[in-house]
């Protein structure tokens, strides 16, 4: 599973970055479309950017190093991108 999260976030890091780019920057007109595919660029960034702590819990035999409420924080976010 680590090596599917590397690749996710390799791919949609850019990605994210040019969606958020373009929508807050290069589309002048704030319609509510825009606003929405720029919100969920930025939601979809921070995910991204918490899966290295996933990537390191799996790697670590599943042995949580960063405290309850990092844990707790992630935990929130993963299954929150997942089924919300």
């Amino acid at each position: 599973m680590p090596s599917i999260y590397i690749f996710i976030i390799l791919v949609s890091l850019p990605l994210n970055g040019l969606a958020m780019v373009t929508f807050t920057c290069r589309i002048r007109e704030k319609k509510p479309a825009v606003i929405y595919m720029s919100h969920l660029a930025c939601v979809d960034l921070l995910f991204i950017l918490l899966l290295p702590l996933k990537i390191h819990y799996e790697l670590n035999a599943s042995n949580w190093v960063f405290g309850e409420a990092a844990c707790r924080l992630l935990s929130a976010a993963h299954y929150g991108n997942m089924y919300c």
